[in-house]
């Protein structure tokens, strides 16, 4: 890679946050521990009421950056803002890491993170491996998605060897110039669900390289974890919701404006047929079994 790598480095951690104090202090020592300290935090607090902004506050530390919201920037426009205050502050040299409140992780992470993107292309974007806190086993790495049959699937460590054409936002770490190349979160469709998959796609569609970092493992508890809650939500909660990841609407714009151009046109008629109406058949076929 050709940039200047050492511990001059400075990596904007940019963790968004509502309504989670204990999180957040968690999140925040745990990035107080690591073994590369050129480190600056960046905390947008999205009108959390809970005694997180007087926590923040509380914090003496010219390294801690904290955006104030009005409880509706949501995860995409969070990240746009810490996005948009990295841009101005950070030099070329300098990398982003996006970070979940609520996640886990050990004291090199950070460090792992730069000793494997200094192997890599000048534009790469690095995901974590994710991990089951209780179990501490590998559980993703990265989303393979089909657009021809408009499917998003995570990728189980048994096929570490499949290319990510996606990354969760949960542990995505860049360089600032690969940043202002892809951009930002698209957050005029998609303010919290599925930002991370549209911004990452579009970053490989751009020749960014995606890969992940087995030595970057992000643990979180399975409550947590990224999950199609599809039982629990109606089918037209489903279809118009903004927000959720198991969101139809979400995921017929998705297949609408990423992948192959030849494909986009077509996107909505194939997701209603391979997501929809198949899955129709198949409960039929199965209730009548």
């Amino acid at each position: 890679m050709n940039m200047n790598m050492n511990m001059n480095n400075k990596v904007f951690c940019i963790i968004p946050t509502f309504n989670r104090k204990h999180a957040i202090k968690d999140c925040i020592e745990q990035l107080g521990k690591q073994s590369h300290k050129n480190i600056n935090i960046v905390v947008i607090n999205d009108g959390s009421r809970d005694g997180t902004a007087e926590y923040l506050d509380s914090i003496e530390s010219k390294e801690l950056h904290v955006i104030n919201g009005d409880g509706n920037f949501w995860w995409g426009k969070s990240i746009n803002e810490g996005f948009s205050y990295t841009e101005k502050v950070a030099t070329q040299d300098d990398f982003v890491l996006l970070l979940n409140d609520d996640i886990y992780f050990n004291n090199d992470l950070i460090s792992n993170f730069l000793n494997e993107i200094k192997e890599t292309s000048i534009h790469t974007i690095l995901g974590a491996a994710q991990a089951n806190y209780q179990t501490s086993e590998i559980t993703d790495l990265g989303f393979s998605i089909d657009f021809f049959r408009t499917d998003i699937q995570a990728i189980k460590p048994s096929n570490k060897s499949v290319a990510p054409d996606a990354l969760p936002g949960r542990g995505l770490f860049m360089s600032v110039s690969t940043l202002k190349k892809v951009g930002k979160i698209n957050t005029s469709i998609f303010r919290q669900a599925h930002g991370d998959l549209e911004f990452t796609s579009r970053a490989k569609e751009k020749g960014i390289n995606l890969s992940i970092c087995l030595s970057a493992v992000i643990s979180t508890y399975e409550k947590n974890m990224d999950a199609d809650t599809q039982v629990s939500h109606s089918f037209i909660s489903r279809l118009t919701s903004g927000y959720t990841t198991n969101s139809i609407r979400l995921k017929l714009t998705f297949f609408s404006i990423r992948g192959p151009y030849f494909l986009r046109i077509s996107g909505i008629p194939r997701y209603i047929y391979f997501k929809l109406y198949k899955n129709f058949l198949n409960k039929k076929t199965y209730t009548k079994k």
